[in-house]
C-alpha cells in the first residue's frame, strides 16, 4: 500500500515534519522488513514505519520511548524538543515544555496526526541525486590520478631496471650535484671515489659518491678550516625507479648492507 505525501524538511536525527515544498510529492511505501532496536523488535504503536526513496522513516515518539529518551513540543518557543539521557532541566532555552502529541502543519497531509518519522540508512540507501553526479565525478577522477600514476612508476621502473650502470651513475651524479646550488668547485666540494653495487637488503642498485670539501670549525674561540670527507649515497626505488639521494660520515662503501664496485 503506497501513501503519498508532501515534501519534509528533515532535522539532523530525530525530527518533526514541516511543510517546505507544497508541490513536490514523495511516496510512501510501508517497510516490509523488521527494524531492530537495542535487540528487540520496533513496532510503534503511533504509526508505522515508512519508506521514501530508499530511507527508513519512524515514529518519532515510539522511537524516542524507545531509545528511552524524551520528545516534548515546546508551545511557547514553538518547537520539538528531544532530550537525550545527558539532557539538565533549566540548560538553554527549553520553558514550559509539554509532552506530545506534537501537532502537524495544517497544509501537510500525514496519515495519522502523531506520527512524524526518522531516517535510517537502509540497504538500498544511495546517495542523494543532487549529490550522486559530484561524488561519482570525485571518485572517478581520484581513480584516474591514481592509475596514471601507477602507471607512470611501472614506466619508470623498467627503464630503471633497463637502465646500465654506467647510465645509473650518470644519474646519480647528476642528483649529487644538484644537491650544492653554486657548482661543487664554488664550494670547493671534490669528488674522491664512486662506487656502484646493490643494497642487499632491499635489492636496490646504489650508487656511493665519496667526497670532500673544507669545514669551517670553531675550536676554542679560534676558527680552524679542515679537510672534511662524506659519504653521499644514491638509491633507486625498484617500484617507481625514483633516485633518492642521503649524505652522512657513514662509510657505506665499508657497510655489509652493500655490495659496492669502484668505477672511478
Amino acid at each position: 500500500m503506497k501513501r503519498t505525501f508532501a515534501r519534509f524538511t528533515i532535522g539532523a536525527i530525530l525530527f518533526t515534519s514541516i511543510s517546505t515544498y507544497a508541490n513536490v510529492q514523495y511516496t510512501a511505501i510501508p517497510a516490509t522488513f523488521p527494524v531492530i532496536v537495542n535487540g528487540e523488535a520496533f513496532e510503534p504503536q503511533n504509526g508505522e514505519i515508512l519508506v521514501v526513496d530508499g530511507r527508513t522513516y519512524l515514529p518519532l515518539q515510539d522511537t524516542a520511548e524507545a531509545l528511552g529518551i524524551e520528545v516534548v513540543w515546546n508551545p511557547i518557543i514553538g518547537r520539538v524538543e528531544i532530550r537525550g539521557n545527558e539532557y539538565e532541566p533549566g540548560t538553554g532555552i527549553t520553558p514550559g515544555p509539554t509532552p506530545l502529541p506534537i501537532p502537524q502543519p495544517t497544509d501537510v497531509p500525514t496519515t495519522q496526526p502523531s506520527q512524524t518519522h526518522q531516517p535510517l540508512p537502509t540497504p538500498s540507501t544511495s546517495p542523494r541525486p543532487s549529490e550522486a553526479p559530484s561524488q561519482m565525478e570525485d571518485i572517478d577522477r581520484e581513480w584516474e590520478e591514481r592509475r596514471r600514476q601507477l602507471e607512470e612508476d611501472r614506466r619508470n621502473a623498467q627503464e630503471a631496471q633497463e637502465m646500465s650502470d654506467d647510465d645509473f651513475v650518470d644519474k646519480a651524479l647528476e642528483l649529487f650535484e644538484s644537491k650544492f646550488p653554486g657548482g661543487l668547485d664554488h664550494l670547493g666540494v671534490e669528488i674522491v671515489a664512486v662506487y656502484v653495487g646493490k643494497d642487499v637488503m632491499y635489492d636496490e642498485r646504489v650508487v656511493c659518491i665519496v667526497h670532500e670539501f673544507d669545514q669551517v670549525k670553531y675550536s676554542y674561540g679560534e676558527q680552524i678550516t679542515v679537510r672534511d670527507t662524506q659519504y653521499g649515497l644514491v638509491n633507486m626505488n625498484n617500484r617507481n625507479g625514483g633516485l633518492f639521494y642521503r649524505s652522512s660520515h657513514i662509510n657505506y662503501v665499508e657497510n655489509e648492507r652493500y655490495s659496492f664496485r669502484k668505477v672511478s
